[in-house]
């Protein structure tokens, strides 16, 4: 599919700024301490996944996802008709590129492996997958995640091949993922897809709109075909910050109560554990405290 992606103007507007922001990032690899030590950093598919998965989503974006039924959120259709990816945006393409390589693991991780933005550049054998695990503490506007590689191209220019690369999102429950395709997903997701699975397309994109709280992993998976090729990787999606825990919750399990009371008790006198107040000694003031707040849950 094209195009690609889309910026300001006309097309004589619009590829300046295009190669421009192409030019940053390249900059950006040399130069800054996040990535310029790191050689995958301007590697072409690194740097057109940043690009394409920074983009803004504008109204009337779709890239074609199926909204209900057995099938909803999958799609075998990755880029909209009319604005590819979406509508530049150096700033966030920025973000993924500096917030440095996060490699997946390759079987399903016990523990985030992946920041709230991000980029990798793999190599993925046929039949085998990469997966990302993530976190989010609150519902979040939009997650993109993008993949995407070149063909591979014989030395006498004669023929061609391309991997067929699929990417899906799943919620994890422990080490199990869970599919969101179908009605399975609607507790979690309001729209968008999170399956992104083309046989014809070198790049694959997840959008995904209103994601509920919790731990997700999303795959990369080389399904067959084709040379081995390096595979750009990048995601962007609004960082969410833990809830505040209560200060009285000293054994922090959600709730101000009785064995909260006792470490404080253990601690008379002392400045460890139940110094509420931070005056260097747990005394009657932090007893105070802690029981003003006795039965409070949360933060």
């Amino acid at each position: 599919m094209k195009p690609d992606l889309v910026g300001p103007g006309a097309s004589s507007g619009a590829t300046p700024r295009v190669s421009a922001l192409a030019a940053i990032l390249l900059e950006t690899a040399a130069t800054d301490p996040a990535v310029s030590k790191n050689p995958d950093a301007d590697e072409p598919p690194v740097i057109k996944a940043a690009m394409l998965a920074g983009c803004d989503h504008l109204d009337g974006w779709t890239n074609n996802p199926v909204p209900d039924g057995p099938n909803r959120g999958a799609t075998m259709r990755p880029l909209d008709e009319v604005f590819g990816a979406g509508y530049l945006n150096a700033n966030r393409s920025h973000l993924i590129l500096t917030a440095g390589e996060q490699d997946g693991a390759t079987s399903v991780p016990v523990e985030v492996n992946a920041e709230a933005r991000g980029w990798s550049r793999s190599a993925i054998s046929s039949g085998s997958s990469r997966f990302w695990r993530f976190q989010i503490t609150e519902q979040v506007d939009e997650v993109a995640i993008l993949a995407t590689w070149p063909r591979y191209v014989s030395s006498n220019l004669v023929t061609w091949n391309l991997m067929n690369i699929d990417l899906r999102l799943y919620r994890v429950d422990g080490v199990t993922l869970v599919p969101l395709v179908g009605d399975a997903g609607l507790p979690y997701f309001s729209s968008g897809n999170v399956v992104s699975e083309s046989d014809v397309d070198n790049v694959e994109l997840v959008v995904v709109r209103d994601l509920a709280p919790g731990e997700y992993v999303f795959e990369v998976k080389r399904q067959s075909g084709g040379n081995t090729m390096p595979i750009g990787i990048a995601w962007i999606m609004p960082e969410t910050e833990a809830p505040p825990t209560n200060p009285a919750d000293l054994n922090g399990d959600g709730q101000v109560n009785g064995i909260d009371l006792g470490i404080l008790l253990i601690n008379w006198g002392s400045g460890g554990a139940g110094d509420l107040n931070g005056d260097g000694q747990v005394n009657g003031s932090d007893l105070a405290q802690l029981l003003e707040a006795w039965g409070a849950t949360g933060g």
